[in-house]
């Protein structure tokens, strides 16, 4: 779980402060990738940034994806999310956004979620804001053997 102190930092950094639109979650398409629309228009996929989630396509399913994808469309799938990102926005090689996601109204950021349940790794590739807060989730859920950490398939 994440510490009361630690999460009050997270909703109350600039990054959260960009996320006052809402932004419906239309589709989860594996653990750590979403497609989100708002007022109508085309939907996008979004990459959660600063996370790497085991693969659930139908191409390359890996083990804990089906996990991962399962626990965030339980989470979020048809709900709303706000969303912020890096003053760099960033897009992946694939034409994805990648970003911060929080469920509304209550907050949970989703990004940190993952990783703290095991279901995903802090994926230190980019520069992250977060980068602090995920790899304690991560360790975390190393020591408690959760999800990717559990050493089952």
């Amino acid at each position: 779980m994440v510490k009361p102190i630690l999460l009050l930092l997270l909703l109350s950094s600039p990054v959260f402060a960009q996320g006052k639109r809402e932004y419906r979650v239309v589709r989860v398409i594996d653990g750590d990738t979403v497609s989100i629309c708002c007022f109508g228009k085309k939907p996008q996929t979004v990459r959660l940034l600063g996370i790497n989630a085991p693969e659930a396509t139908s191409k390359n399913i890996q083990p804990g994806g089906l996990e991962a994808t399962a626990y965030l469309k339980a989470l979020v799938e048809g709900r709303s999310v706000y969303v912020g990102n890096e003053p760099k926005a960033r897009v992946d090689r694939f034409g994805r956004k990648l970003l911060y996601l929080w469920r509304a109204p209550d907050k949970v950021f989703l990004n940190l979620q993952l990783v703290e349940e095991g279901l995903a790794r802090f994926e230190p590739r980019f520069r992250v804001r977060f980068k602090s807060a995920l790899m304690g989730a991560e360790s975390r859920a190393r020591k408690a053997k959760k999800g990717v950490w559990s050493g089952g398939s």
